[in-house]
C-alpha cells in the first residue's frame, strides 16, 4: 500500500474516480509506434475483471512508471486502465504481479506472429542497427 500511496501522489493524475467520470490520459507519443506500427492498431493491453480485483495496487505499482498505463480509484478501491497504449506490445508484467489473476490480455500469438514478419521484414535488424551506430563506443 506504501508503494501505491507514493506513485498516486507523485501522479496525481492517477487517482480517478468511476462515479465522477475517468479522463483517459492522452497516450504518451514516445510509444505511439511499435517497430514503425501505429500502436493504435496492435492489439494489446490489460483488462481489468472488477469483480476479481481487489484494489491492491500491485499492477499499478509494477507498471514501468514511464509507460503509467493504470490509475487507481480510491473510492471504489480499483485500479484502472487509463492509457492501454502506453502498454509495452508483449509486457504482461502487471498480469504477473495480480495474484486474484484480475488481469487478461489478449492472445500473445497474434503478436508472436507480427514479431515473425517484423523479423522476416529486416525491420528489426535495421532498427537495431542504427541503434548501435548511434551509441557511443
Amino acid at each position: 500500500k506504501r508503494e501505491l500511496g507514493e506513485r498516486l501522489n507523485k501522479y496525481p493524475d492517477h487517482k480517478v474516480s468511476i462515479e465522477k467520470g475517468i479522463t483517459k490520459t492522452n497516450p504518451n507519443p514516445e510509444f505511439s509506434k511499435w517497430h514503425g506500427i501505429d500502436r493504435k492498431l496492435i492489439n494489446w493491453g490489460p483488462k481489468i475483471d472488477v469483480n476479481k480485483c481487489v484494489g491492491c495496487g500491485m499492477c499499478v505499482v509494477q507498471c514501468s512508471e514511464r509507460r503509467n498505463v493504470f490509475g487507481y480509484d480510491e473510492e471504489r478501491r480499483k485500479a484502472v486502465v487509463l492509457v492501454p497504449e502506453n502498454c509495452m506490445v508483449g509486457c504482461n508484467n502487471c498480469q504477473i504481479a495480480c495474484l486474484w489473476d484480475a488481469i487478461t490480455f489478449p492472445s500473445i500469438l497474434e503478436i508472436r506472429e507480427l514479431a515473425k514478419k517484423l523479423v522476416v521484414s529486416g525491420r528489426i535488424k535495421e532498427e537495431l542497427d542504427v541503434k548501435l551506430q548511434q551509441t557511443p563506443t
